[in-house]
């Protein structure tokens, strides 16, 4: 977990994390055992707690401790997906578009769930829209090729079609020979 380019324990981390409002009603901090930062459940539960957090009281802090509670598990999950749909993208690119749409979303009100399973979802649909835009791009690409091709030679055609025609005589002759 990083602060101003120094590494924090997670100790430091579940610290900050008690000091933002509200947090103390969630079951996962509220344990004086301490959190198991290892538990999805626990940090999907923190991290729905912080997005709301920013969203409804504009939060910087909030936000911050989101990005740095979920990065690694974010980053772990894009490279799941890049390995299994597209290893040209970047499993870093996903994760920094993710965060940012959070980001620029702020005026959204509706409530998340389930805060990892709704980035999983957002990434591999970012993969699968650049994949569909490739598709789009290639096929368009394709497409200028062809118009570029210089039309048919209609002579060119006719002695195709005649060559074909005198072929297919001989090799009726031919098979009527050997029979």
């Amino acid at each position: 977990f990083f602060d101003g380019g120094q590494r924090l324990g997670a100790e430091g981390l579940l610290q900050r994390l008690r000091e933002v409002p509200g947090t103390d009603e969630l079951p996962s901090l509220a344990d004086p055992a301490g959190c198991d930062l290892a538990d999805d459940l626990a940090v999907d539960e923190i991290a729905r707690h912080l997005l709301n957090r920013f969203r409804d009281h504009q939060d910087i802090e909030a936000f911050t401790l989101l990005f740095e509670l979920t990065h690694d598990r974010l980053a772990e999950s894009a490279g799941r997906i890049t390995r299994q749909l597209s290893p040209a993208v970047d499993p870093e690119d996903l994760v920094a578009g993710f965060m940012a749409r959070l980001f620029c979303d702020i005026g959204r009100r509706e409530r998340v769930r389930r805060f990892l399973g709704l980035a999983h979802t957002a990434m591999r649909n970012e993969v699968l829209d650049q994949l569909r835009g490739l598709r789009r791009a290639q096929v368009k690409h394709g497409g200028w090729h062809r118009s570029q091709a210089l039309p048919a030679d209609p002579l060119e055609e006719l002695t195709d079609a005649e060559e074909h025609a005198t072929l297919q005589r001989c090799g009726e002759v031919l098979l009527g020979i050997t029979v």
